[in-house]
């Protein structure tokens, strides 16, 4: 009688349980500390006291240690007692990452994030598709009340602004690398953002509108692509009504894929977004307007294309940069009839000493010293004595202070030539910059590729001791007594970085310019200060003659202007025939900035000052990554400043 009340009031039921066996490192206090953190969470979750909810966070911190510690214990000992197959396949394993995949197949991460919301999207309307069928169709056996509202969800009112406020404020802050637009960024620019939701409405109002869309689509050389496409439309309820294809003519051996489909507009814009981010849309002809042209974007897009195909290499980490600092034009080892030491054989030795120095040196490696011979110090000696006379009234302020601390620091003196390794030392712990010896002159596009690591390629020769004051190209004196003192100076550095950022990746008539521009104000610039004019230059200042000249009456000076001053012809055996002044290095570097924004070019670039690499920005995710780097630098700025407060408020 018992038996058959309880089949009937509790009846067996089958529970499948998974036994999993515990990980090697999985133990009895871990075991124990996992209940007490169930514990905890239960006992937080019932309570919601503040108490409990420490005691949970405690109990979660302790239980993520266990495992922590345990997982390193049991690494190390299967390391340390394993040979050289087992621990070659022991670290396969944990370097190489499962096959399985939660995910759905897919080719990129655009590709996967389009086809998650295609698939809530779907799903959504159909719900709302049978919600409204149902609603039609019902039949209520229940009289209404006759002051009843009528409830029938046929009418909806538009969100208010506050609403609409309030909506996204209380939503998490939590992200992932799949979100458009990180919550926390939203909630920063929602001022910004809520007067153009009215545009986001009128475009959603007609997400459900039925149309054709023609379309042009670019298949490359591969088997799987037009199936790709074809079960893209498939999962997302689009026909397609006429499909063809032909050989293109653009593209050689690739195919053009001419398909007329029909859809609902939200969707088939959607999927379009998807397929340009995957490179298979090459043009469209729609005329429903799901797409805003303007002759600017067909411009962007040729140049795109055209940047593709043209596009030149640049160093993405500083140790790339011992390939292009051996690519050198002119002199090094080798010097041409007219040089005042062609005919002299000890000098020529001399060179090719240097020149082995340069090319056998490698990123990361101490600078040789070098044990410089007698004439070679009098040869900088007369040119040192010749050029601090005329500093006082001729170099700008910026130069003048490091140059004293150069004097003090670095050894520079007339009876000594620095060693380009203490003066690279100095210069890193100042500014971040860093020197390396180069056998002779490089192309611009290398020379410019330094600077954006913050690595200035300098020459450790000097000149020929029967001419002093005169060398038809840059020697130690030009890169030490010209270069060197205003690398040292913060804004100054920033503004050769900017330079440097701005030729990676630019086409060659664009190195062209921003090379001239270097020109006419890293190597012959003039600057306001005091009411006088001052040369930050180094070319003008490890010139004597040049230096005076600038700075007279005769010479002919414009403001900087990167339009006008890109155009202009560089001279390397005489003076200039025309200078160019800025009212600060501050004036320069936004006139600079503005010129490389010009520049045309589909990425834009980063310094990582942390891994002394350049980081590419040419996606969303690329962007989000800097903004989060850059948010944590402003949070502690902002505690600074907070603490700062707190201290003047006292």
């Amino acid at each position: 009688m018992l038996s058959t009340l309880l089949d009937k009031h509790a009846p067996v039921k089958t529970v499948t349980v998974t036994i999993r066996p515990n990980a090697p490192w999985f133990s009895d206090e871990i075991r124990e500390a996992r209940r007490r953190r169930r514990r905890a969470e239960r006992r937080m979750l019932k309570s919601g006291t503040q108490s409990d909810m420490d005691l949970y966070r405690q109990e979660c911190e302790l239980y993520y240690s266990l495992i922590t510690d345990a997982k390193s214990q049991y690494l190390r000992k299967e390391i340390a007692n394993a040979d050289s197959k087992r621990l070659f396949n022991f670290v396969k394993k944990l370097s190489t990452p499962s096959d399985s995949s939660i995910y759905p197949e897919h080719s990129s991460d655009s590709e996967l994030a389009h086809r998650f919301s295609m698939f809530f999207m779907k799903k959504i309307d159909d719900i709302v598709s049978s919600f409204v069928s149902d609603v039609n169709h019902l039949e209520l056996s229940v009289q209404a009340p006759e002051n009843s509202l009528n409830c029938n969800l046929s009418e909806f009112n538009p969100v208010t602004d506050e609403q609409l406020r309030r909506l996204i404020m209380l939503s998490p802050p939590k992200s992932c690398t799949l979100d458009p637009l990180p919550t926390w960024l939203l909630k920063e620019c929602l001022d910004e953002l809520l007067p153009d939701r009215r545009a986001v409405v009128r475009r959603m109002s007609s997400w459900d509108v039925v149309t054709n869309a023609p379309m042009v689509l670019f298949i490359k050389n591969e088997l799987s692509g037009l199936a790709k496409v074809l079960r893209m439309f498939k999962e997302n309820d689009i026909r397609v009504l006429h499909i063809e294809s032909r050989q293109s003519k653009q593209q050689g051996t690739d195919l053009e894929i001419f398909v007329d489909v029909e859809g609902k507009k939200g969707l088939l814009k959607n999927l379009m977004m998807s397929m340009r981010e995957a490179h298979l849309l090459s043009e469209s002809n729609i005329s429903i307007n799901m797409t805003e042209s303007s002759n600017y974007g067909k411009t962007e897009k040729q140049h795109n294309k055209h940047w593709n195909n043209k596009m030149p290499d640049f160093p993405r980490k500083i140790a790339d940069l011992d390939n292009s600092a051996k690519r050198v034009l002119t002199y090094g080892a080798e010097l041409d009839a007219d040089h005042p030491g062609f005919t002299d054989n000890e000098y020529r030795q001399r060179r090719k000493y240097f020149a082995d120095i340069a090319y056998n040196y490698k990123h990361g490696h101490p600078i040789q010293r070098v044990q410089y011979t007698e004439e070679e110090t009098k040869t900088w000696g007369r040119v040192f004595y010749e050029l601090s006379r005329l500093y006082p009234s001729h170099a700008c302020q910026e130069y003048l202070r490091n140059f004293n601390v150069l004097r003090r620091d670095c050894g520079y003196r007339e009876d000594n030539i620095p060693q380009l390794d203490d003066v690279s030392r100095f210069l890193k712990e100042r500014t971040g910059f860093q020197l390396r010896p180069v056998a002779g002159y490089l192309s611009s596009r290398d020379f410019l590729a330094g600077l954006a690591f913050r690595l200035f390629h300098c020459t450790q020769y000097i000149r020929h001791s029967s001419d002093p004051l005169y060398t038809p190209e840059p020697d130690c004196c030009h890169e030490l007594l010209g270069h060197i003192p205003l690398l040292a100076d913060k804004s100054f550095a920033q503004f050769s970085q900017e330079i440097g950022l701005a030729s990676l990746g630019a086409s060659d008539e664009e190195i062209h310019k921003l090379a001239t521009c270097y020109f006419f104000t890293v190597e012959f610039g003039l600057c306001m200060q005091n009411g006088q004019t001052r040369a930050y230059g180094a070319g003008l200042l490890s010139s004597i003659g040049e230096l005076k000249h600038a700075l007279s009456p005769n010479a002919r000076v414009l403001p900087f202007h990167p339009d006008v001053t890109s155009k202009q012809k560089c001279l390397i055996t005489t003076y200039q025939d025309v200078y160019f002044i800025s009212k600060s290095f501050e004036e320069a570097k936004q006139h600079m900035r503005e010129f490389a924004a010009t520049i045309k070019r589909p990425f834009e670039v980063r310094y990582d000052p942390y891994t002394s690499s350049v980081q590419v920005l040419n996606s969303p995710r690329d962007v989000c990554n800097v903004i989060n780097s850059v948010r944590d630098e402003l949070m502690v700025l902002t505690h600074a400043l907070t603490k700062l407060q707190s201290r003047f408020d006292k």
